[in-house]
């Protein structure tokens, strides 16, 4: 359904609003997030990685804050797609570019690396690296313990 509205969209109108580019991606991002609910591996990829190319044609409007917080979300989300395929390497690479977006942001805090530093370290430990698994596991609770404390019981709530 949703290339449909894709193509006849840009059949039908040369001239794209920030509007309509918008509701495409989200579009587009809904039903990627369905295809990871549902397991089916190939078209979450597929559109994660459709929603990055899309990431190019962001509203001219949006300031650099949400731009860069829409593009760490990319990345992570992206990296659980190569995952779910297999392709560690690539998610680590992803995953990696999503801290470093959360870290660029002006308003960045430690606590925005709670999706894709475990994503990380889980990577590390698929692929037997336990040393550097360890290290980024270890560090996203010592991020959640001094900004929730020892008992965090905020994070994942």
């Amino acid at each position: 359904m949703t290339e449909k509205v894709y193509k006849r969209y840009r059949e039908v109108n040369s001239t794209q609003t920030d509007r309509m580019i918008y509701f495409l991606r989200r579009a587009n991002l809904n039903h990627a997030t369905a295809s990871m609910e549902t397991n089916d591996s190939k078209d979450c990829l597929s559109r994660y990685e459709r929603w990055l190319e899309e990431s190019s044609e962001l509203d001219p409007g949006l300031d650099d804050v949400a731009f860069g917080y829409e593009l760490a979300c990319i990345h992570n989300e992206l990296g659980v797609a190569y995952a779910m395929n297999e392709r560690f390497d690539r998610a680590i690479e992803c995953f990696e570019l999503s801290i470093e977006s959360f870290q660029k942001l002006p308003n960045y805090e430690d606590t925005m690396l709670n999706w894709p530093e475990p994503n990380l370290g889980f990577m590390h430990w698929i692929q037997k690296r336990y040393d550097d698994a360890e290290a980024v596991l270890l560090e996203i609770l010592y991020i959640h313990e001094v900004a929730y404390g020892p008992d965090d019981t905020t994070s994942f709530k």
